[in-house]
């Protein structure tokens, strides 16, 4: 009767058991559904915040203009993803709606497709190309208060009287008059020739004018002016060699700077040129039989100002560098992918600040909200960092951030070794002396100002010209790294490249995450003068092109994250910066030309071909990074604020950042061939008759575990206070030992002891559930950390 009984409960049971595991599997069928149709509602449906972005199309079908455009798309798209995939804007998806414009005489087309956007649910427009088409859409977009952000468009009229229309780089006249500012101020050219096309009246004419007036104003006199339209390249390169001005000034699109760089260079004009745009590259005088033997040949000393030069890119825009190249087959991205990027994400975070919806019923007063926040981006300290530094706008609705400028070597465009910087703290007291000088009360305050603090006035801002110190490393060796100190010995040569100036001595840097807090290099391995290698003794005069190689064998410190140990990757970094300079005196760059693998993938192949991580056996060489920033400090220096208004100080810092992981292989052989033995031990008990003797073997198991745990553990820092993926395993480990001292305990159990059925029942669910457990986490390991 008892046996009866029993199976008939057992039976009783299982069908409870089969009907609760329907109902659980219809409800995470319905979970996952609903999940499913979120999910699809939030990636597809149609409500969404809206941004137009506007496109050129020329009617001549010219094929720079439909590359323009299309990367204008890619930058812009790029960031859109990237916010999105991160959730949206305030739970709110970002949508791209496109808006066609076409050539820069078709202002009648533009005003159309302006009212078109408008009247749509679009929340702000982006991008824009032609000055002529913004300049007129401006308006319907500033009626509508729709606000815009372009950062192509340079005419001063598209932003000016515009409180709607906003612009991320500086303005067509800001721009030229920098230029003559630079050629006449920094360069020391007194006279400079000039060469324009007068049917580009958007920009050619328009930054040939405004050049032209500021260099004069300066003092400067304008040798010539030749009209591309009126005679060849070849006839001007002709007359600028008879002239020999001391630098010619481009006023070309590219196409046109091609034919009269290549001109001018064949002809025997060998003095500098600097090109007005920012899209110039060498590379379309590669195939040219000078460049082809000779890279430079033709392109040589010709300057440009440039919103992104990689040796002085961030480490943001190198890592967009790389985005990019994978996703677009290894291709180069164009100065303008970069520049639509940060213009999507000074309007994005705009629409974050505003709390807005898109909703179509609410447009008009979120369109102002929008307006409101892009207003607010007015000084530096509350500015958007983007690929070409930071990002905020004057009272006209522009940028007031001097361009780097560049020079091109080898076909590749390099930082110049003098740049102008602004110097925020003198702002205020410039502006105040200006003011005065207007009003004819005290004229000669800021002379005074600029002389005793060696600032140029340039386009009404305290400015400096920072040294540029081409900086490079040249690993020798890793010998090695303490994880549970976070620490690293690293030997490597380090190389400063510059101009020779008066009190300028760019190894006086501090090793900021140095170990030793007084670390100094003295005593150069070897010095070049002008490409000469010198002896001890030697005396290099003003200008000279100076490189100093110095060899430093340091311990470096960096915090160290072990989240995913022992499938983590750390950073060995080498960074440094200058003692006493900011970065308005003097700024580190990477040299490219020096390190010569300007492919990083190269340099990790030398630095593998050289051993240089032969002794660290437990790690691998991943990544490696150089790259510039800048390293800010908040402090008055005593000053109050009548002297000076910056209370943040800017050093620039140089970047040395070797990724690598560790050996995982090796780490798996010498660490946990003891734990996969612990398990093979533990399942065996599965085969074994239940006893005393056998749970005491499983409960001595499970410490040995715990002990070999925490020993794996103490290789730690002891900061470490957080879970590690290596504790997950551990986990897993104690969740099977402790299933399995359950069912020892349920198998103790009387009527179970009784039942030999039971028992077998019972042993063979631990034969079968402790290997799948086993199978899951070992699967759950490599999906989530392999």
């Amino acid at each position: 009767m008892r046996s009866r009984l029993s199976s008939d409960s057992v039976r009783v049971i299982r069908q409870k058991i089969w009907h609760l595991k329907k109902w659980i599997l219809l409800g995470l069928f319905l979970i996952s559904m609903l999940g499913a149709v979120g999910l699809q509602q939030w990636y597809f449906n149609e409500e969404g915040i809206e941004i137009a972005i506007n496109l050129p199309v020329n009617p001549n079908g010219r094929s720079d203009i439909a590359a323009n455009a299309r990367e204008m798309w890619r930058g812009s798209q790029i960031y859109i993803n990237e916010v999105n995939r991160q959730g949206g804007v305030n739970g709110h998806r970002l949508k791209l709606t496109k808006v066609v414009m076409q050539g820069a005489d078709h202002e009648k087309y533009a005003v159309e497709q302006a009212k078109k956007t408008a009247n749509s649910e679009a929340i702000a427009m982006i991008g824009g190309y032609y000055s002529s088409l913004m300049i007129a859409a401006g308006k319907v977009y500033e009626d509508a208060e729709m606000p815009a952000i372009t950062g192509i468009a340079l005419a001063d009229e598209v932003t000016k009287d515009n409180n709607y229309f906003f612009r991320v780089v500086p303005n067509r006249s800001w721009r030229s008059s920098f230029i003559a500012s630079y050629i006449y101020q920094v360069l020391g050219h007194r006279n400079v020739g000039i060469v324009l096309d007068p049917e580009d009246i958007e920009f050619g004419l328009g930054s040939a004018q405004d050049f032209k007036a500021s260099f004069q104003e300066q003092g400067g006199t304008v040798t010539n002016e030749w009209l591309i339209n009126e005679q060849s390249p070849e006839a001007i390169a002709t007359e600028l060699v008879a002239l020999n001005p001391d630098i010619a000034f481009l006023a070309l699109q590219s196409d046109q700077i091609t034919s009269v760089v290549k001109a001018a260079r064949r002809e025997g004009f060998e003095n500098p040129m600097f090109v007005a745009v920012s899209s110039w590259s060498a590379q379309s005088l590669a195939n040219e039989l000078e460049e082809r033997e000779n890279p430079g040949a033709l392109s040589h000393d010709v300057y440009m100002t440039a919103d992104l030069i990689y040796d002085v890119a961030s480490k943001v825009a190198l890592d967009f560098r790389r985005q990019y190249a994978t996703q677009y087959d290894n291709e180069e991205f164009r100065p303008v992918t970069a520049i639509s990027y940060d213009v999507t994400k000074a309007m994005v975070a705009a629409i974050e600040k505003s709390n807005v919806t898109g909703h179509a019923n609410a447009i008009k007063e979120e369109r102002q909200k929008v307006q409101q926040a892009i207003a607010k981006l007015n000084r530096p300290r509350n500015a958007i960092d983007g690929l070409s530094g930071q990002i905020y706008f004057n009272n006209d609705g522009d940028a007031e951030k001097p361009p780097a400028v560049g020079i091109f070597q080898k076909r590749r465009l390099i930082s110049a070794y003098e740049q102008l910087k602004i110097n925020p703290a003198f702002i205020p007291s410039v502006k105040e002396a200006i003011k005065e000088k207007e009003e004819g009360k005290n004229i000669t305050q800021l002379a005074k100002i600029l002389n005793k603090e060696k600032l140029l006035l340039v386009n009404n801002l305290p400015m400096k010209v920072a040294n540029v110190i081409y900086t490079g490393i040249d690993i020798n060796k890793v010998l090695e790294i303490d994880q549970k100190e976070s620490k690293y010995k690293i030997d490597f040569f380090i190389w400063f490249k510059y101009h020779k100036r008066e009190n300028l001595e760019p190894r006086l840097v501090e090793f900021i995450n140095s170990s030793e807090s007084s670390l100094a290099i003295e005593n150069p391995v070897q010095v070049t003068v002008n490409g000469e290698i010198m002896t001890e003794d030697y005396e290099a005069e003003e200008g000279d092109l100076i490189t100093e190689a110095y060899r430093v064998k340091e311990i470096f410190q960096e915090p160290f994250e072990f989240y995913d140990y022992p499938f983590d990757t750390q950073n060995l970094a080498i960074r440094l910066r200058h003692q006493s300079l900011d970065r308005s005196e003097i700024l580190y760059v990477v040299d490219l030309l020096g390190m010569r693998d300007t492919d990083l993938s190269q340099t990790i192949k030398n630095w593998e071909t050289h051993n240089v991580f032969d002794t660290i056996t437990d790690w691998q060489l991943k990544k490696v990074s150089f790259y510039p920033d800048v390293l800010s400090n908040l402090s008055t220096l005593g000053f109050s604020d009548e002297n000076r208004s910056g209370d943040r100080l800017e050093y620039s810092r140089f970047n040395a950042v070797i990724e690598v992981e560790r050996n995982r292989k090796a780490f798996l052989l010498k660490n946990l061939l003891p734990l996969i033995f612990f398990l093979f031990v533990g399942y065996i008990n599965f085969f074994i008759p239940l006893s005393q003797t056998k749970f005491a073997a499983v409960t001595s198991l499970l410490m040995a575990v715990v002990f070999f745990h925490l020993n794996l553990l103490n290789k730690l820092p002891e900061r470490v206070g957080y879970i590690v993926a290596l504790d997950y395993a551990f986990y897993s480990i104690y969740a099977m030992l402790g299933f399995q001292i359950l069912l020892f305990v349920i198998g103790y159990y009387k009527p179970i002891r009784a039942n030999p059925q039971y028992l077998q029942r019972l042993t063979m669910a631990g034969q079968i559930g402790y290997p799948v457990t086993l199978v899951i986490a070992f699967v759950t390991f490599l999906i989530i950390y392999v």
